[in-house]
């Protein structure tokens, strides 16, 4: 998704690469419509919006593989929209802006060029293989020893079936009966193999890079970006800006600036009615029951005032780092 500035723009000032938040950044064109729209219009810039995509097949918490996937999709908009409509715009400035999950894949794009997965102290790149690996490693052990037990049994009760089966031919359903259980009990144990196989110990399910991954990546300078703008809402109950502003200020990487505004951790995502009358074309009950979790308790004013303070700031900025 990429918004050009007016036709009258005949180059921008500043290119803009956008990344959203957990869910709303799988949909930027309708949830951040109002602030991509505003920056755009205040700074005469191009914003290359990237979806964050979904996945079924590959882990979602796997963020550095993630970043890349963002930073390929940003790649090609620049060659087949941005160039063909503007030529050569290298020495266009790129500002990145991320909200929430966006920000923190700003991060690791920007850390990531020094490292790689063994960096970061990973036994693999998807969270939880390493305890598939572990406990099917386990599993096949205990299999393996099951059923060599189980054929030494079986060969026993062979021996002595030769010599009993003159005088006991009764025992054949016995033996079936042996059977079957043999089988049901190695069809029990390869589901029970499975589904510990898929079910990882909830210590395994993390982020990757851990937030201690990433934090040791800003504080060992990795973090190379010339100018940053690191924007808190004070109703942020999840918030990390202070930290993340005071630990590139302490290692001296970026000129940082620090922006606190009124608002919460939803501010910059746009809720707003379809032409319809009802929110994103759902049902009038549906349309305020997703509205009212996504407000809050906070009223329409507070948040399009939120919304103008920060539409303001990040555009005041942009501009500033432009005539740099």
């Amino acid at each position: 998704l990429v918004l050009l500035p007016p036709a009258s723009v005949e180059r921008p000032t500043s290119i803009i690469h956008f990344v959203g938040g957990t869910f709303f950044g799988s949909a930027p064109k309708l949830w951040y419509r109002t602030l991509l729209e505003g920056i755009a219009r205040n700074t005469q810039s191009v914003v290359v919006v990237t979806p964050i995509p979904v996945t079924l097949l590959k882990s979602p918490l796997n963020h550095l593989n993630l970043s890349k996937k963002l930073q390929r999709a940003f790649c090609m908009a620049w060659r087949d929209v941005l160039e063909d409509e503007y030529g050569d715009i290298d020495d266009i400035p790129v500002c990145g802006i991320g909200h929430s999950l966006g920000a923190r894949l700003m991060v690791v794009l920007t850390t990531q060029h020094e490292t790689d997965q063994q960096n970061y102290g990973a036994s693999a790149g998807v969270p939880g293989i390493s305890a598939l690996s572990r406990e099917s490693k386990s599993q096949e052990r205990t299999a393996e020893v099951s059923e060599k037990r189980k054929r030494q049994r079986s060969a026993r009760r062979s021996r002595d079936a030769r010599w009993m089966d003159d005088e006991f031919d009764d025992d054949n359903d016995e033996d079936w009966d042996e059977l079957v259980d043999e089988l049901g009990g190695i069809i029990q144990n390869s589901a029970s193999k499975v589904k510990t196989a898929l079910t990882p110990r909830a210590d395994d399910l993390e982020f990757f890079p851990t937030p201690d991954n990433l934090w040791k990546a800003l504080d060992d300078k990795r973090y190379d970006i010339p100018e940053t703008l690191v924007v808190q809402f004070d109703d942020d109950e999840i918030d990390q800006s202070s930290k993340l502003a005071q630990t590139l200020h302490d290692t001296n990487s970026t000129n940082v600036k620090y922006c606190r505004l009124r608002g919460a951790h939803l501010s910059p995502v746009t809720i707003s009615e379809s032409e319809s009358g009802g929110w994103l074309g759902f049902t009038s009950t549906a349309s305020k029951k997703i509205e009212r979790i996504i407000r809050g308790q906070s009223k329409k004013k507070a948040e399009e005032a939120a919304m103008r303070d920060l539409i303001s700031s990040v555009a005041r900025y942009i501009n500033d780092v432009g005539a740099k």
